[in-house]
C-alpha cells in the first residue's frame, strides 16, 4: 500500500466518495426531506418547479462549500493536536 502523503500527491484520496452518514435519525431525517420535497414538488407549476429545482442545486453548491470549510478546520485541528501531542511526547 502507498504512503498516504503518495495517494494524497497523486490525487488518489477521495474522502467524499466515503461518507456514509450513519449518524442516529439521518435515514428518517432523508426521508422526511424526500417526501417534504415530492409533496411541494407535485404542487408547483412547471415553472415554479423550476425554480425550487435551481433553489435546490444552488443549496446544495453552499452546502458543498460548507462541508468543505468544515473538513479543512477539522484536519486543521487534528493537525495541531497531533503536533501537540508529539511535541510534549
Amino acid at each position: 500500500m502507498k504512503k498516504i502523503l503518495e495517494q494524497l500527491y497523486y490525487g488518489n484520496l477521495y474522502p467524499s466518495e466515503n461518507i456514509h452518514p450513519s449518524i442516529d435519525g439521518y435515514a428518517e431525517a432523508n426521508q422526511l426531506a424526500t417526501q417534504a420535497y415530492e409533496e411541494l414538488e407535485s404542487k408547483l407549476c412547471p415553472e415554479m418547479k423550476v425554480l425550487l429545482e435551481d433553489f435546490i442545486s444552488e443549496n446544495m453548491h453552499l452546502c458543498s462549500l460548507d462541508e468543505t470549510q468544515a473538513f479543512i478546520e477539522g484536519f486543521k485541528l487534528a493537525s495541531k493536536l497531533f503536533a501537540e501531542i508529539y511535541l510534549q511526547g
